[in-house]
């Protein structure tokens, strides 16, 4: 996760998302690693793939907008709300 940050630092949010991609397949059920690549595929305005990435790991809608909350808000009680909707 350290190296898709440093990507999206350096705004390579490609090498970011190829990186997270990796992270994914290794850790399938890593919910922080799914936020990020919904959060870079919003960066790269891809609003379909992160539609897909939502209903893909969770067979629902349910995350998309919990996460949509918890990045508006950009804080600490944000991320709680998300992790305690899972």
């Amino acid at each position: 996760m350290g190296k898709v940050h440093y990507y999206e630092f350096r705004q390579n949010y490609s090498g970011a998302l190829e990186t997270i991609n990796q992270v994914i397949v290794s850790y399938p059920s890593f919910l922080p690693a799914l936020v990020k690549k919904m959060k870079l595929l919003l960066t790269l305005q891809d609003w379909e793939q992160t539609v897909d990435a939502a209903q893909r790991k969770t067979g629902s809608l349910f995350l998309f907008p919990c996460w949509m909350r918890a990045s508006e808000r950009q804080n600490e009680k944000g991320l709680l709300d998300l992790k305690g909707s899972v």
